[in-house]
């Protein structure tokens, strides 16, 4: 008799499975689509020679751009492993699913 109770909690695991998996994959997408656009605009956002500024105006921007250079590259690197995290978690989902 527990059978068809089994069955239906099985099904319904492996429907919360699936819809957890695709939530995921949006998320991923999305991850990487904002890790793009970081990595396309990266290269214009800051000056890379500062030739004719003012002394202090420019070692001002100087050291503001490395700051910025360095947390642009920490938030790509976080990124990164989210996206690789996230990934990882879509994948043991469909595994999951599929052996249910």
């Amino acid at each position: 008799m527990t059978a068809p109770i089994d069955a239906t909690a099985a099904a319904h695991v492996a429907a919360l499975t699936t819809r957890r998996a695709e939530a995921l994959e949006r998320e991923l997408y999305a991850l990487r689509v904002l890790r793009a656009e970081i990595q396309q605009l990266r290269p214009g956002l800051l000056l890379d020679r500062l030739d004719g500024w003012h002394a202090g105006a420019a070692d001002h921007y100087a050291e503001r751009v490395r700051d910025i250079r360095l947390a642009l590259a920490g938030t790509e690197h976080v990124m990164h492993d989210a996206e690789h995290a996230l990934a990882a978690g879509v994948d043991a989902l469909r595994r999951r699913g599929a052996a249910s």
